[in-house]
C-alpha cells in the first residue's frame, strides 16, 4: 500500500513540475522600461510560441499599479538571425493595425500579427 501511494505522489509531483514549465514557456514575455525609464512593461506574443502563418498578436502589458490612457505606440517587430539575447537584426518593420485594450485587464494592449516566416522574432 505504501508504495503505491509513494508512486501516486511522486507521479503527482511529475505532472505538477510538467505544469509549471509548460505555463512557463507559455508566458515567455520580456519585460522593458518605457518613457525613460518612467514606466515598467512587459511585450511579448499573445499565444507563445507563436507559429507561422497562425494569426497571433503582440502583447504589450503595463506591469506599474497605474491607470492608462490609451497609449500611443510605434511598435516594430523584428526577424531575428537566431533566438539568442544579441541576435543579428535581419529585418524589421513597424506594426500598422489597431492598438486594442484587453477586456479583462485595462493594463494590457493587443496588435494582430501573422508571423510569416519560421524562425526569432523579437
Amino acid at each position: 500500500m505504501h508504495k503505491i501511494i509513494k508512486s501516486l505522489l511522486i507521479t503527482m509531483g511529475a505532472l505538477f513540475v510538467t505544469q509549471l514549465l509548460i505555463q512557463s514557456k507559455a508566458n515567455a514575455h520580456e519585460p522593458r522600461t518605457v518613457a525613460d525609464g518612467a514606466l515598467n512593461v512587459a511585450v511579448g506574443w499573445r499565444v507563445e510560441p507563436a507559429f507561422e502563418k497562425f494569426m497571433n498578436a503582440m502583447d504589450f502589458i503595463v506591469t506599474d499599479p497605474i491607470d492608462v490612457d490609451d497609449p500611443q505606440l510605434d511598435i516594430k517587430i523584428l526577424y531575428l538571425e537566431d533566438d539568442s539575447q544579441d541576435a543579428k537584426i535581419i529585418k524589421s518593420a513597424t506594426l500598422e493595425g489597431d492598438l486594442r485594450r484587453d477586456r479583462s485587464n485595462p493594463n494590457r494592449f493587443n496588435i494582430d500579427v501573422l508571423p510569416t516566416k519560421a524562425g526569432a522574432y523579437g
